[in-house]
């Protein structure tokens, strides 16, 4: 039998083109290098930096689709997931900020990723402390997150193209109007980061 390693034996990889290359020494974290990129990360427990900036990151990349090309079909997987994220972590933020009006302590929610689950505890501590919050936005904010849940129960439909037991991502196969989906997430996100400042304001009074 002819040796077929022999006969075409592999290429090593041209490291010589116009692309930047690995090199033994490069740096993941420092802050050497142009000021103008350096990041400042607070040493103390922030958590509202990351809602916010899961939220600006799917928004900045909403923005990056506007010129039409067809990135769009690769960019609405982690747009979707960025805005699911942000919707997690919000929903987290005000159930803890209910919590602690309450003078209980923060309840453990680190495995909690259903964002409809999370809804409803989040819904009685609005309808506890704000009152006066109208019924109908707290529908329309529903009505979102289980748009959300029935295509995306567990947050891995724009992670990966399967979940954990083999079933397809429900992302997949779909026709999403971008802007649509945007406007609309922003819609629910302007709600509850309205209701976070609320929180915010309740907590700090005497």
């Amino acid at each position: 039998m002819k040796d077929m390693s022999m006969s075409n034996p592999v290429k090593p990889l041209d490291c010589n083109f116009d692309l930047p290359w690995p090199q033994k020494g490069d740096a993941l974290v420092t802050s050497d290098g142009d000021n103008f990129f350096l990041v400042r990360t607070r040493a103390g427990e922030d958590w509202e930096t990351y809602v916010a900036a899961y939220r600006m990151a799917a928004e900045k990349l909403v923005e990056q689709t506007s010129d039409g090309t067809l990135a769009i079909n690769w960019l609405v997987f982690p747009i979707w997931y960025l805005y699911r994220h942000y919707l997690e972590l919000r929903l987290k933020s005000l159930i803890w900020d209910g919590n602690a009006l309450e003078g209980v302590s923060p309840k453990v929610l680190d495995k909690t990723h259903n964002v409809l689950d999370l809804w409803r505890e989040c819904r009685a501590s609005i309808e506890r402390w704000q009152s006066d919050c109208p019924k109908a936005d707290l529908d329309a904010v529903e009505e979102t997150l289980g748009q959300f849940e029935e295509i995306d129960p567990k947050s891995q439909a724009a992670r990966y193209t399967k979940d954990k037991l083999g079933n397809p991502s429900g992302l997949l196969g779909i026709e999403i109007n971008l802007k649509t989906f945007a406007d609309t997430v922003t819609k629910a996100a302007n709600s509850l980061d309205a209701a976070a400042d609320v929180f915010s304001q309740l907590r700090q009074s005497p």
